[in-house]
């Protein structure tokens, strides 16, 4: 039986892997097709329904990257950190946690400068610190 390869470092080729440039060049465009029929298709919702789109779409995404590790996020939880995000509310949610994560997706999606040292190390300690994996909290 074939074992399905999960993890990026089980590829024969980690870490020196090869593409064809044709191939991901014709995948990019039709991604930019994909987009631009979105992008159209969405100028005629209203904005609440444009909002409503990108606030699920935002939410399904940080659940399922985090499920991706193993954690489980609460989506009532994540919801509330996403309003407090969008909103700058106070103490909407008790779970700092996913703050933080919300914080981190925020930023991949709106920050458009290079990755740097600095910022992956801000995301490495958002995602630990007020985690079950802070070590620095009594318990």
């Amino acid at each position: 039986m074939h074992k399905t390869k999960i993890w990026i470092w089980e590829n024969s080729n980690y870490p020196n892997f090869t593409y064809e440039k044709s191939v991901i060049d014709t995948l990019k465009l039709d991604i930019l097709k994909q987009q631009g029929v979105l992008e159209g298709t969405i100028k005629h919702l209203s904005q609440d329904e444009q909002n409503n789109i990108f606030t699920e779409t935002l939410l399904d995404e940080i659940i399922y990257s985090s499920s991706i590790e193993g954690e489980v996020l609460q989506r009532s939880s994540v919801r509330a950190s996403l309003r407090k995000q969008f909103e700058k509310l106070e103490n909407s949610t008790d779970d700092k946690h996913t703050d933080n994560i919300v914080s981190i997706q925020q930023d991949v999606n709106d920050n458009y400068q290079s990755l740097t040292v600095k910022r992956l190390h801000h995301w490495h300690h958002e995602l630990i610190i007020d985690s079950k994996c802070d070590s620095t909290q009594v318990i």
